[in-house]
């Protein structure tokens, strides 16, 4: 079976995406509270984006990623049926209709369209976190937020998936020792949870960069790759350096031939999370960020297209149905080695 990649769980941005014509304008420039009908973002501006700002009034969702790729797929409204927090920006109505590839997202970006082509908009020193809030229409719905794109930002933050509610609820993007000028992707979301046919729907409202609150909801894990030592309460954000690793050495592969990882938190991409062997060992490998809990994986080589490995029945966590290995993260690193179409030891 085939699926499609959630964007936001590997270290780097790894699609370059573009707008469609669902894309909205946004923005009133000078920082102050947007209406969402400015024309396009960032007209008018001079200086540096101040600390706190409005991302709606530096930087537009025109980063359509996923199924939002296809026009009609994905539409970002500059309205709500309620407003929440301090009511700054635009409040964004987003309503995505699931396709072929099975997820969808959307970075706000600075110029329009910009992945890295272009110089960003530079923003003050001193930001820790992204405040936003966030709900669902019918609860249940999971959105991994983030902001940056690295490259050409230099870094990437995320809370990875993050359940919604039906209330709004205000959540943060911890911004931690991130070193950042000249930005490209302030602000995106992410999603790849969807029953493959029902509109998913929910809303974002009142996106700021600003200076840390005091202490606050973060992730409390010591081993996680986002530890935040500011932090006086989980906030359920915390991710963990998964290392995966597969002995190819009984594998006839050809010199272009890339063994990749497909699972349940990546949608069973296709070619979207690769391994590498630099030394030629035949021990392929790939370290990614988690969340804990339970997830299925199996390896194939150039996505789809190529060999899918037969996962033995005594380590088949479907029992035969799809062939698929299983682990489950708890809050620590791990590595899973194994050898193709072989149970472990």
């Amino acid at each position: 079976m085939k699926h499609h990649v959630l964007i936001g769980l590997g270290f780097t941005l790894l699609a370059s995406c573009h707008g469609t014509s669902e894309t909205p304008q946004y923005g009133t420039g000078g920082g102050g509270s947007g209406s969402g009908s400015g024309g396009s973002t960032g007209a008018g501006l001079s200086g540096p984006a101040p600390i706190p700002f409005a991302v709606d009034d530096y930087y537009a969702p025109s980063g359509y990623m996923g199924d939002g790729e296809s026009p009609g797929a994905l539409a970002d409204a500059p309205s709500c049926p309620t407003r929440a927090g301090d009511e700054r920006g635009a409040c964004h109505e987003i309503i995505w209709k699931p396709g072929a590839k099975g997820w969808a997202g959307i970075y706000w970006q600075y110029p329009d369209g910009n992945w890295g082509t272009e110089k960003g908009y530079e923003i003050s020193p001193g930001a820790t976190q992204i405040s936003f809030w966030a709900w669902g229409e019918k609860g249940s719905e999971k959105v991994n937020f983030f902001s940056g794109i690295n490259p050409p930002d230099g870094f990437k933050a995320e809370t990875g998936d993050i359940t919604l509610t039906t209330t709004p609820t205000r959540y943060l993007i911890k911004l931690g020792s991130a070193t950042y000028g000249t930005v490209v992707g302030a602000f995106g979301w992410s999603s790849g949870t969807s029953d493959g046919k029902s509109p998913v729907k929910f809303y974002v409202d009142d996106i700021q960069w600003q200076k840390g609150d005091p202490g606050g909801p973060g992730c409390t894990g010591k081993t996680a790759i986002n530890y935040d030592p500011s932090a006086t309460t989980d906030d359920g954000s915390c991710q963990y350096a998964v290392t995966f690793q597969v002995d190819m050495s009984a594998v006839a592969l050809a010199p272009a031939d890339v063994v990749t990882l497909q699972s349940t938190f990546n949608q069973w991409c296709g070619d979207c999370n690769p391994l590498s062997d630099p030394g030629k060992t035949g021990i392929w490998a790939v370290t990614l960020p988690l969340a804990p809990g339970s997830y299925e994986y199996k390896y194939t080589t150039n996505g789809w297209s190529g060999q899918a490995e037969d996962v033995p029945l005594a380590c088949d966590v479907t029992g035969g149905a799809q062939h698929n290995r299983g682990f489950t993260l708890g809050p620590d690193p791990m590595t899973l080695a194994v050898k193709w179409s072989t149970c472990p030891p």
